[in-house]
C-alpha cells in the first residue's frame, strides 16, 4: 500500500469510530460467501463523494471542539468530553483528504437478505 494512504487511514480512523479496511467488493463478496444474496450495493454518495457534506461537519465540529476545549480549560467541562472530542475530530483533514483520493467510502450501502427468509417473505405475501 502506498504510505501515504496509510498514514490518511491512521489519522481517520477515529472520525469514523472503526473502520472496515476492504474494499465494497471484497465486502460484497464475503457477505455472498456467508449464504447471504447481495439485493443492493452501490455508493449512494452525491457524486461518489462525502466531502462537501464532510466539510460541512468540520464547519460545526471543529469550532465545537474549540469551545469545549475553552471550557475544559475553565473548569466547566470534563477532561474526559474535551478528549472524546479531540480524537473524534483530530483527522477530519485526513478523512476529507482520502475521500476525494477515493480511499475511503463513507456512502456505501449493501443490503443482503438469507435466500431462506427470502422465501418465508415472499410465501407470506403470495394470494393463493
Amino acid at each position: 500500500s502506498n504510505p501515504h494512504d496509510m498514514e490518511l487511514k491512521n489519522l481517520y480512523k477515529p472520525v469514523l469510530g472503526g473502520v472496515e479496511t476492504s474494499s465494497p467488493d471484497t465486502f460484497k463478496a464475503a457477505v455472498e460467501a456467508a449464504g447471504f444474496q447481495v439485493v443492493y450495493h452501490k455508493d449512494d454518495s452525491i457524486d461518489r463523494r462525502q466531502a462537501p457534506l464532510l466539510r460541512q461537519e468540520k464547519d460545526f465540529w471543529l469550532p465545537l471542539t474549540s469551545i469545549v476545549g475553552f471550557l475544559h480549560s475553565i473548569g466547566l467541562v470534563p477532561e474526559i468530553y474535551f478528549k472524546v472530542m479531540q480524537r473524534m475530530t483530530f483527522g477530519t483533514d485526513a478523512l476529507i483528504e482520502s475521500d476525494e483520493l477515493g480511499i475511503v467510502s463513507c456512502g456505501y450501502v449493501t443490503f443482503a437478505v438469507k435466500p431462506k427468509e427470502i422465501e418465508m417473505n415472499s410465501a407470506m405475501y403470495r394470494a393463493d
